[in-house]
């Protein structure tokens, strides 16, 4: 694995989602909801991100390869 895909796999991974939380959760709270359905509401849209990777996993797919490499 490239070192480019590594750090794609990571931000997909894990960066773009604490974004999407963290982001979502903000504006919710400065919209007035409270603390508890926000926090809810935050955690239900990180299911919503997965689920959309895995819609569109053949795709990447095409962007990742792995392979082995022996070392002695």
């Amino acid at each position: 694995m490239e070192a480019g895909m590594g750090i794609k796999a990571v931000l997909l991974a894990y960066f773009v989602p604490v974004i999407v939380v963290t982001v979502l959760l903000l504006l919710l709270l400065e919209a007035g909801t409270e603390e508890l359905y926000a926090g809810v509401i935050s955690l239900i849209s990180l299911a919503g991100y997965y689920f959309v990777i895995y819609l569109i996993r053949e795709r990447l797919k095409k962007q990742f390869y792995f392979y082995i490499e022996k070392t002695d």
